[in-house]
């Protein structure tokens, strides 16, 4: 009904998806993401990745602390691509394909301040208890963070977009609060504008 696609279309649309293991029936009658979609999103994401990597290298290099790059995934965020800084003893290790809700963390909040309100994969009443939140994100520009997704630690991130792929932030962590956020953010919106234009 919602995309105006007949019954009997949308069951072999439905089969053709489930022969290439896009899709796979549940016991209940319902369809969810398959196997297949695996390879097909790394080939879609490795263009992402492979236009971030060098701006991701020296963000991590001139900042001196983990850099990486999320991607909304429904109602999460999951890292793509991350940058550790060489040179330096000890850094945050945030590994590709490390999840977490899109409703914590600065990452997550800053790609809901790219995403209209009525997009928010979030139930109404989370929705409405960050609203404020989130708009307060989109106004100054960047989210931060701080104990929400690993203990001790604080991130900033700032949201971008490419065209033909899901919303995105880019984002450094750090564990002490010696770092100004908004020093951090100018870092960052500069890394997202430059990925953008190579886009």
């Amino acid at each position: 009904d919602e995309v105006g696609v007949s019954r009997a279309t949308t069951y072999r649309l439905l089969r053709t998806l489930e022969h290439h293991d896009l899709v796979v029936a549940t016991p209940d009658g319902r369809y969810v993401r398959g196997p297949g979609l695996g390879p097909l999103a790394a080939a879609t994401q490795r263009s992402l990745r492979q236009l971030a990597a060098p701006t991701l290298r020296n963000l991590a290099d001139r900042t001196g602390l983990t850099a990486f790059i999320a991607m909304q995934d429904q109602d999460e965020c999951v890292t793509l691509l991350s940058a550790t800084p060489e040179g330096f003893t000890t850094s945050i290790s945030q590994p590709t394909g490390s999840r977490h809700p899109v409703s914590s963390g600065a990452p997550g909040k800053a790609i809901l301040s790219i995403v209209p309100r009525e997009d928010w994969p979030l139930p109404q009443e989370q929705a409405d208890s960050l609203e404020e939140e989130i708009e307060a994100i989109w106004q100054r520009g960047f989210a931060v963070s701080h104990n929400e997704v690993l203990p001790g630690v604080s991130s900033v991130s700032v949201p971008f977009q490419i065209p033909g792929e899901r919303p995105c932030a880019v984002a450094l962590l750090c564990t002490d609060q010696s770092h100004d956020p908004a020093d951090l953010a100018a870092d960052l919106k500069h890394a997202a504008a430059e990925i953008e234009s190579r886009a």
